[in-house]
């Protein structure tokens, strides 16, 4: 059974992405589709302490005891298809969402999400939303996810039918057996980039370390990689 994880940046019970989330989440389910809806309101995340996650490839703030972090890690990697979700606040991303980014920051160079689709959800009133929509994007292909679909939801629409039907139709098809992920443009020029920085870079540091053990440095391409039957473990 496949699973889809939504991730949503707002604390609001009655927010419009948390409606459209339970309402495209009750249709995949009635396919057999299993979903998860986390909000901040389920979980707490400590900040970033210093930037020794790109060295070690620890997040030392993993191990506190009440922190969530490692379990949303886990939820992360495990799904089939990630939908990731913020309401517009200042032109940027909720304070939830952003220290979550922090806090998975260390996946950025690595990819570590290759190869899983996902769909980004944009709730604004009625601005703003451009950028955070091209922000998430970013993030979302830094993390190696393959962008399917991505959602905005403005105050003036009313309802979303068409939109639900969209995203529904685009997850069936991501989520169909046999079917070949397709790597972003932002995250095939990060590889070309990161590739020639962490070539000559020690081995004893997680991120190049990371990329030798999947043999990356032998590849053109993460679509190449991809191509040949590998994938981010």
């Amino acid at each position: 059974m496949s699973n889809v994880l939504f991730i949503l940046g707002s604390r609001n019970v009655e927010s419009k992405q948390l409606a459209f989330a339970r309402s495209l989440a009750g249709l995949l389910m009635k396919d057999g589709v299993d979903c998860e809806i986390l909000t901040p309101n389920d979980w707490k995340l400590h900040s970033v302490k210093d930037g020794s996650v790109f060295v070690t490839g620890i997040d030392s703030a993993d191990e506190i005891e009440e922190d969530s972090g490692k379990w949303l890690k886990e939820k992360l990697i495990s799904c089939d298809l990630l939908v990731l979700g913020t309401p517009v606040y200042a032109h940027a991303v909720s304070a939830d969402i952003k220290l979550l980014i922090e806090r998975i920051s260390g996946w950025l160079h690595i990819f570590r999400l290759l190869g899983k689709p996902g769909v980004s959800i944009v709730s604004a009133s009625n601005n703003g939303f451009t950028e955070v929509q091209n922000y998430l994007e970013f993030i979302m292909e830094s993390l190696g996810v393959e962008l399917i679909e991505d959602v905005v939801l403005l105050d003036q629409q009313g309802r979303f039918d068409s939109q639900l039907r969209q995203v529904y139709e685009a997850i069936h098809r991501a989520l169909m057996p046999g079917r070949k992920p397709r790597v972003g443009r932002i995250a095939e020029q990060q590889f070309t980039y990161y590739k020639r920085i962490f070539a000559n870079r020690p081995r004893d540091l997680a991120e190049p370390r990371y990329w030798e053990e999947r043999g990356w440095f032998d590849y053109d391409s993460l679509q190449q990689y991809l191509n040949s039957g590998g994938r981010s473990k």
